[in-house]
Order: C-alpha cells, then sequence, then structure tokens
C-alpha cells in the first residue's frame, strides 16, 4: 500500500506496547539496520528524537525502486484519550503540514479511530485555517465521518482538537535568552514580584480547563494522577501518602504498574497517628496481604536531602520478583511550598535519570510538593535535552493533568531559582535559550 500508494510520510501515534498489552507490531528494522519482508527490503538509515516523537527515515527498495519513507512516532500519548499538553502535539503536527503537501499520507493508531480522528482533524482544520482564514469543525468532522465512522471517538477529543488550533496560533515561546548575562538578568526579571503576578494569570487562563486523569478504577480509593514528562510520556504518577486505611491499594498500584521509584517528598511529623512510614522500617520483612510482600533489600542515608530505600515485592502468582527504589527527601517540610534545599533536589532529579520506569511521586497533600516536583523535572528535561530553558512551558503543561498544582506563587519563582542553579551546577548556561 505504501509503495503503490506513493506514500512518503507515515504518521503512528500509539507505541509498540503500553500497560504490557501490544497495540502495534513492529514494521520496520531496528536502528540502523534491515530486513526484508516478501520483496521489499526495508533499512532504517536515520532516527532523530525529541523526547514526544521519533523521527526514523526508511529506505524501501524492491524489484529496481528505491524510495525513502519517514516514518514519525508520536510517544507522547499514553492510555489517555488525548495527550496531556497540546504543546508536542501542535508541534508535530506543524511539523508534518510543513512536510507533507505534495504526498498522500498514512496515518495508524492502535484502532484508526480516536488518535487517528483527532491527528486528521487537526491537519485539516489548520490547512483550512492558513488557506481560508477561517474554521468549521463541525462539517469537517460530519466529512471525515462519513467517509469512516467513529473517526474522534469521544467530546474530549473533539474539545482537544480546538485546544491544538489555538496553541497553533496563541502558544508562546516564554523561552530565555542564549546570551550568559542576559540569561541571568531574565531570571532575575521574571522572579520579581509583578512579573511572577503576571506568569500566574496567564497561566491560570492557560489551564482554566484544567483535567484530573486517573488510571484504573481499581486504585480510585487513592487519587491518582497521571503526568507527562518531557521525554517519557505518562513517567509520573502523582499520588498523596498513604495512610494505614489505603497502604494495600498504594502497593498494588505500584505493584501492578512499571514502576521502579518512589519519590516520598515530605517527611513524617513527630507522633503522626494518621500518616506512617509506608514501608518496613522496625522489622524488615512486611506481608501487606495474602498476595503482597515486602521485603527492605538495602538502606542508604545517601546525604543530609534523601535517603535510598531498595525494597523487594514479592506478588503471589507472579514468577518474577520486583524490586523497586525508595527515595526518601528529609528536608521538604509539609507546610513548605518549595524546599530549603534546591542544590539537594537537584540530586534527586538526577538520580532518576538512569531509570526508564514510570515513578510514583508522593507527598503530605498528593500535590502541593509533587506538582512542583514534577514540573521541575519537566523543566530540567528540557535544558538538558534542548539547553531550552522554558518554565511557562513546564508549569502549563504538568498544571494541565491537575488545577490543584502549582497555586503557589513561590514555587514559580522557585523553578527560575532551580533552572538558574541547575546551568551553574554543569555549567550549560551559555547555550540555554
Amino acid at each position: 500500500m505504501v509503495c503503490q500508494e506513493n506514500v512518503k510520510i507515515i504518521v503512528m501515534l500509539c507505541k509498540l506496547e503500553d500497560n504490557e498489552c501490544t497495540k502495534c507490531e513492529k514494521y520496520w528494522p531496528d536502528d540502523f539496520s534491515h530486513f526484508r519482508f516478501g520483496m521489499f527490503l526495508i533499512e532504517n538509515v536515520s532516527v532523530k528524537g525529541n523526547g514526544s516523537y521519533i523521527h526514523r527515515a526508511l529506505k524501501v527498495k524492491w524489484n529496481n525502486n528505491t524510495r525513502t519513507v519517514h516514518h514519525f512516532q508520536f510517544l507522547s500519548w499514553t492510555l489517555k484519550d488525548v495527550p496531556s499538553s497540546p504543546k508536542n502535539f501542535t508541534v508535530f503536527v506543524k511539523q508534518l503540514i510543513e512536510l507533507s503537501d505534495e504526498y498522500p499520507v498514512v496515518v495508524h493508531s492502535e484502532g484508526g479511530c480516536g488518535r487517528t480522528g483527532i491527528y486528521i482533524l487537526c491537519d485539516i482544520i489548520l490547512r483550512m485555517s492558513i488557506k481560508e482564514k477561517k474554521v468549521d469543525f463541525f462539517k469537517t468532522l460530519e466529512k471525515m465521518r462519513n467517509q469512516r465512522g467513529g473517526l474522534v471517538s469521544n467530546l474530549d477529543q473533539y474539545i482537544f482538537s480546538h485546544f491544538v488550533l489555538l496553541e497553533y496560533y496563541f502558544g508562546k515561546n516564554f523561552s530565555s535568552s542564549n546570551k550568559p548575562s542576559d540569561f541571568v538578568l531574565k531570571i532575575q526579571e521574571a522572579m520579581q514580584e509583578s512579573a511572577v503576578k503576571r506568569f500566574v494569570d496567564r497561566l491560570d487562563k492557560a489551564t482554566e480547563h484544567c483535567r484530573t486523569i486517573s488510571l484504573d478504577d481499581t486504585f480510585n480509593n487513592i487519587r491518582v494522577i497521571a503526568v507527562d514528562c518531557f521525554n517519557y510520556p505518562g513517567r509520573f504518577i502523582v499520588t498523596e501518602e498513604p495512610s494505614a486505611n489505603n497502604l494495600c491499594s498504594f502497593w498494588n498500584l505500584v505493584a501492578n504498574n512499571e514502576v521502579e521509584i518512589v519519590i516520598w517528598l515530605n517527611g513524617i511529623e513527630d507522633n503522626d497517628e494518621e500518616y506512617s512510614s509506608f514501608w518496613p522500617k522496625d522489622t524488615l520483612h512486611w506481608s501487606l496481604n495474602e498476595s503482597n510482600k515486602l521485603d527492605i533489600v538495602w538502606q542508604e542515608n545517601t546525604n543530609d536531602t534523601y535517603n535510598t530505600i531498595t525494597i523487594k515485592i514479592d506478588t503471589t502468582g507472579k514468577s518474577e520478583e520486583k524490586f523497586v527504589k525508595i527515595i526518601y527527601v528529609k528536608t521538604w517540610e509539609r507546610t513548605s511550598a518549595a524546599p530549603s534545599n534546591t542544590k539537594g533536589i537537584i540530586d534527586v532529579c538526577d538520580k532518576i535519570v538512569p531509570y526508564n520506569g514510570q515513578i510514583v511521586v508522593t507527598c503530605y497533600d498528593g500535590t502541593t510538593a509533587s506538582g512542583l516536583f514534577v514540573a521541575l523535572v519537566f523543566l530540567l528535561e528540557k535544558i538538558n535535552t534542548h539547553r531550552c530553558c522554558n518554565v511557562f512551558e513546564a508549569a502549563k503543561t504538568v498544571k494541565q493533568n491537575c488545577a490543584q498544582f502549582l497555586k503557589n506563587p513561590e514555587q514559580i519563582k522557585y523553578l527560575y531559582e532551580a533552572a538558574l542553579e541547575y546551568v551553574r551546577k554543569f555549567n550549560i548556561y551559555e547555550v540555554v535559550v
């Protein structure tokens, strides 16, 4: 089909696997290798990525013909109906619009309806807006559904396409300057009280339709919010500290997802009867219930900011043992909107870099410290990947998942302080833009 229809671009809107379920068979070779399908020889000659998507160049040979097909796989879309932020998806669609004027484009997801429909609707609407200076979502979708039923599966997806249009025309670049002196000056200006107030007002307007996205209903007795990180879609599972009433549910959440790390941001206060440590302390072994048993494998007093504890989870019916690292932050008081030790928190962010699995982030109320932490990780990952400091993008991306994130203006100031500390620490601010 690709060769017959003279296709030059394939758009893939799902992962090969999601939540241990196969979503699509892999139809391209590994990076810089090749394989044969019947009379077609396919070679993967180039791979580029920016965290939210991967661009592969596939050279296809058959008979005496050779063609390069560009394969774009969007990654920042987990099991949710829509991506958590329209920004990365808008950039993705915009780039493909600029490339795909002359040739047919193959678009697919798992089922070829919801995600595929959103992409096609956004592509048509953006082209319509450029050419005709007006748009008609309803008639466009009606025409699409006359050709293939079920495209754009629900109201959230239809609304999301409107946000993509708004992001395309009104989304701004709030990145900081690329000169060292200008960068420091911009950070200092951004931390002024009046600038922070304008930032908060702009953030509130941009996220006034925040959505709280929960995981599987199995865990509905604890509040759970899924949050994307810059390089890892669906990386964070944000929740409140488990109490005695939902301790088993918490560890079931960890055991039944691809969780490698649990980050506990607020310590337990003395004589707290409702909350206590949620891993074995006085004994090295816990039996939570008939299904789950916890064993401490290694406990380390890492530094003044945090400790690390490695836990083994033994789940009945599963042959493989699961190991989870707990990072326990000791210096972030429950009453504080931001931690006092910025360098220590940056060290925590660096510590999670080698891990590819999901990360559970928990704090006293489930939102204050956790919202700031996941925004900080997003910000630092973008600085490290693109040498680009964009506090507004980090705050907006995170806050769109939950309106309770980043409510305190002091947290915005902290993100700027942490960005400055980070680029100074690694001496990279000369190329930050």
